[in-house]
């Protein structure tokens, strides 16, 4: 047993009441879990599933992350915290700028707890920057705009303590398109990268912080989904191979961080929207139209067809 091992389950058994951990994983859907877990390749989610309670959620209603991550966090719908999307164009005269947590109208829940004088742990929240001067750490988020970037944690030499640890934080990936024209079915190496230092930094905070309450979203799953998403409805098809992987990593990540924080800690699984295939927008205006019931479509005659291909006589 390490050092930080002996940490946390010290800070285990001293404790009254139970901590809390909130892991987020960005884009999650229950239409790949489900059948996964069935299956038995999500060991983690499926126990707490059984052991707890779950559920679909209604998500912000255009889905959009930074909407819906603030409204998890304050416990308000946008009209009240003032976060819509990734930017913001108030009016012509002004030029389009970049959302952060400065626009945000109401407190996440992390400031109020270090108001409480509660010691938390944030990280890779979405719109969470620049990182707020909490009861314990902060890490922004991926509307930073990057790790080196003035405000990017908290206490400011957070970053500094990860890398004498031995971890390489990574923020965000990108160009993932290219990495899955050349490899579909697997999942990327700075993908597994990005969530095994991710898993790593958060226990690292938390067992140097003692934090009663901690929160880490793992972005993976959207940045995956956007280019990995399987070309069959049968999520067991190859086509599906390396996002199955990914949720098996995921799964066996939540795994470690909850073997370290105690069997008594209060554990949330949350998604900000689901997913599915992309489709070119205006391949869907009309099918959108129809299901919101703003358009009805008028079905012709069979003349009135026959004439517009110039067949009627």
């Amino acid at each position: 047993m390490n050092a930080n091992n002996h940490m946390m389950q010290n800070d285990n058994a001293e404790r009254k009441t139970p901590r809390t951990i909130i892991i987020g994983l960005d884009g999650a859907t229950f239409d790949l879990i489900l059948p996964w877990s069935e299956a038995e390749y999500l060991p983690t989610l499926t126990r707490l599933m059984r052991n707890g309670a779950y559920g679909v959620l209604d998500s912000f209603p255009n889905m959009n992350s930074a909407a819906a991550w603030s409204s998890i966090v304050t416990g308000t719908n946008a009209g009240k915290h003032g976060i819509f999307d990734f930017g913001e164009q108030l009016n012509p005269s002004r030029p389009w700028h970049p959302v952060t947590a400065l626009d945000r109208h109401r407190n996440p829940f992390w400031r109020i707890l270090t108001t409480a004088g509660k010691r938390v742990g944030v990280m890779n929240v979405p719109i969470s920057y620049p990182a707020d001067a909490v009861n314990g750490f902060a890490v922004s988020g991926m509307d930073a705009p990057s790790i080196s970037s003035e405000g990017f944690a908290f206490p400011i030499n957070f970053l500094e303590q990860l890398r004498h640890a031995g971890i390489d934080y990574i923020l965000d990936v990108n160009q993932l398109d290219a990495v899955h024209e050349r490899e579909p079915n697997h999942i990327p190496t700075v993908v597994r990268a990005m969530v095994e230092a991710r898993t790593r930094a958060f226990l690292y905070g938390m067992e140097q912080f003692r934090c009663d309450v901690g929160m880490v979203v793992f972005i993976a799953t959207d940045r995956m989904q956007h280019y990995y998403w399987g070309t069959s409805e049968n999520p067991f098809d190859e086509s599906w191979t390396a996002l199955r992987e990914l949720y098996q990593l995921l799964d066996g990540r939540i795994a470690e961080i909850l073997a370290r924080v105690g069997e008594e800690t209060n554990v949330l699984i949350v998604s900000d929207h689901g997913f599915g295939p992309r489709r070119k927008a205006k391949n869907e205006v009309v099918v959108i139209l129809e299901k919101t019931g703003l358009m009805a479509l008028q079905h012709a005659s069979t003349n009135d067809t026959l004439l517009k291909h110039g067949l009627a006589t």
